[in-house]
């Protein structure tokens, strides 16, 4: 769970650098230049709560470790996420790719 939270949000982090930067090198003009650099940062700022989560659940963790069947449990539901994220973005890719 906690690098779960970690890699949730590097992607907030990383998704609101790319529009950033993006909109700072498209020379379109100082004003997408500026909204976009507002939104990039209202994006990254996302992944904060994320990295707050990930310390907390680390700390709980050092303090009260888990079971084996507790630990079974976590493994089972981040695997549930990966697999439900994974298929999401298989199936997005492949309906974009029949449109095109």
């Amino acid at each position: 769970m906690v690098a779960l939270a970690r890699v949730t949000a590097a992607s907030f982090a990383i998704c609101g650098i790319t529009i950033a930067a993006e909109c700072i090198l498209s020379g379109t003009g100082l004003e997408v230049a500026i909204v976009g650099t507002i939104f990039g940062a209202l994006i990254a700022s996302g992944a904060v709560p994320f990295l707050r989560a990930a310390r907390r659940m680390k700390s709980d963790l050092a303090e009260h470790p888990l079971t084996p069947e507790n630990r079974r449990s976590r493994r089972h539901v981040v695997g549930a996420v990966v697999a439900f994220c994974a298929i999401n973005a298989a199936s997005s890719c492949s309906y974009r790719c029949r449109a095109v």
